[in-house]
């Protein structure tokens, strides 16, 4: 099978999910993406459209880290912890799924005014004195979307 190598069509194809590794005539293997065409129809791609259920799952674990990490943060005084966990979080979603990488943090973050009300509302013995502030959330958001991209960097890092 021959493709759009840059060496003028004189390679053979290997096809994976979303790459296309051709191999010129001089034995250099390189890498490129391929666009989907109406006879590969079976070949299936990394499940990327929002309400698929991969990312219905990555979407209720971003929550559920959240809500970790804002549970974390009542019953401890140390900020550190909370920091490693928000870029920690942050790392792991990005690992999981870079597609629109933005969404993580936004829901991560979301977690930790959620716990404070859940905390509030529970009457939850906490660490400190429960507060619902906006600032210390888009701190926060800065360490998740630091952890989100790193996550992401390595991600692609390691598919190429």
């Amino acid at each position: 099978m021959y493709c759009n190598c840059p060496d003028q069509n004189q390679g053979i194809c290997e096809e994976t999910i979303k790459e296309k590794t051709c191999l010129t005539r001089y034995n250099v293997s390189v890498r490129k993406t391929i666009t989907m065409k109406h006879s590969d129809k079976n070949v299936k791609s990394a499940p990327t459209s929002w309400g698929s259920p991969y990312n219905l799952a990555c979407t209720a674990i971003a929550l559920v880290l959240g809500l970790t990490v804002g549970w974390l943060d009542l019953h401890i005084t140390e900020v550190i912890i909370t920091i490693i966990g928000l870029f920690t979080a942050g790392l792991v979603l990005g690992l999981l799924q870079p597609a629109a990488a933005w969404r993580w943090p936004v829901l991560v973050v979301i977690g930790l005014p959620l716990m404070v009300v859940i905390a509030h509302t529970s009457h939850m013995q906490t660490a400190e004195p429960a507060q619902l502030d906006i600032g210390v959330a888009l701190i926060a958001l800065l360490f998740v979307f630091a952890g989100t991209y790193a996550g992401v960097l390595i991600r692609y890092a390691i598919r190429t």
